[in-house]
């Protein structure tokens, strides 16, 4: 298990690599993306520390990714083993 999130794009000419998200508190069990309006990305992350993470990624303009953080709950009992984003919201 990793505590890391790595991060790709894909290209025409592959994968690339984007970088890394480290977000404590011990291994990341679950994972779980959605678009937003405008071209932006909403990613939840759960770890082994009970705690759920929320970054808003964007692509900036030079070919890199503004990673920023939203909130973190940290109001579960025990491991946080899966993420599901309701579209709607």
């Amino acid at each position: 298990h990793s505590a890391d999130i790595r991060l790709w794009r894909a290209t025409a000419a592959g994968i690339e690599p984007l970088g890394e998200i480290r977000p404590g508190g011990g291994s990341v069990f679950s994972l779980e993306a959605s678009p937003l309006p405008g071209g932006d990305c909403l990613l939840l992350a759960g770890s082994f520390s009970r705690v759920v993470f929320a970054w808003r990624l964007r692509e900036e303009a030079g070919g890199g990714t503004a990673v920023t953080p939203l909130w973190q709950s940290a109001q579960h009992t025990g491991w946080v083993r899966a993420l599901a984003i309701d579209p709607a919201e």
